[in-house]
């Protein structure tokens, strides 16, 4: 009897181990989820270890040189001829101008005035002109565009005619020294007339010493260096950028 129980109970006990298979089959067929399962880390391998990239030698960059650039071609200096058509210029437009109105305005005289400067006559000997021509049309001497044209052209012409440009010498003492200064804005040609005006002087048999007063601009004491040697003459200069003053001191 007792092996008939023992047989009995593991008999139940296959058959409900056997019914939770089959129930476990059918939940996973059905779409219900199983219990989740405890999860484990997994330990990195060797190639997914973190590279430094400080570490990694790398070769160096190495720059491209520069293209050399062609140096800048000096502005050649206007000479005398571009000059005189840079003001011939300017007065065929004022002279279109003020020949275009039938009468003496305010725009004739600015028209004028601002041909005038823009030929160098300088602001001085412009105003002298105008003002002159200015009293003339107020007492009614001038009345016409044209008669005004004719009367600066006239008192131009007059003062060119009357203006003594003659280098004197006579009313010098023996040895006693003439100092020349040449001044003007950058381009007009100082140094070139320097140079031809030492030559003639040196001709003529007079001793020249040029002196190099333009300490600011550049090469302009080579230039003048130059020129003294052509005419022989002796030179003297400072220290680039130096007090022109001192330049004239010594060479005084």
């Amino acid at each position: 009897m007792e092996w008939y129980w023992i047989f009995l109970i593991l008999a139940v006990a296959v058959m409900v181990f056997g019914i939770g298979v089959v129930v476990l089959n059918r939940r996973q067929s059905a779409g219900v989820e199983a219990p989740p399962q405890p999860s484990r880390t997994v330990p990195p391998r060797a190639t997914d270890t973190a590279v430094d990239e400080t570490a990694v030698e790398t070769e160096p960059v190495v720059e491209a040189e520069p293209e050399p650039q062609p140096e800048p071609v000096p502005a050649k200096p206007a000479s005398l001829r571009d000059r005189l058509a840079k003001a011939r210029s300017a007065f065929s437009g004022a002279i279109a101008g003020v020949l275009g109105r039938s009468s003496i305005t305010d725009e004739t005289w600015d028209e004028l005035e601002e041909a005038l400067l823009r030929a160098d006559v300088g602001l001085g000997v412009t105003d002298a002109l105008l003002d002159d021509l200015k009293a003339r049309v107020k007492s009614g001497e001038i009345d016409e565009p044209s008669a005004l044209l004719d009367a600066l052209q006239a008192d131009m012409v007059a003062r060119l005619e009357g203006s003594d440009r003659t280098l004197r010498f006579d009313d010098l003492e023996p040895g006693a020294p003439n100092i020349w200064m040449f001044v003007g804005v950058n381009g007009v040609g100082k140094t070139t007339t320097i140079g031809k005006v030492a030559r003639q002087q040196t001709d003529a048999g007079r001793t020249l010493l040029l002196a190099a007063g333009d300490t600011f601009r550049a090469a302009a004491a080579e230039q003048l260096a130059t020129w003294a040697e052509r005419s022989g003459t002796e030179f003297v200069r400072g220290a680039e950028g130096g007090d022109p003053s001192s330049v004239i001191f010594d060479g005084v």
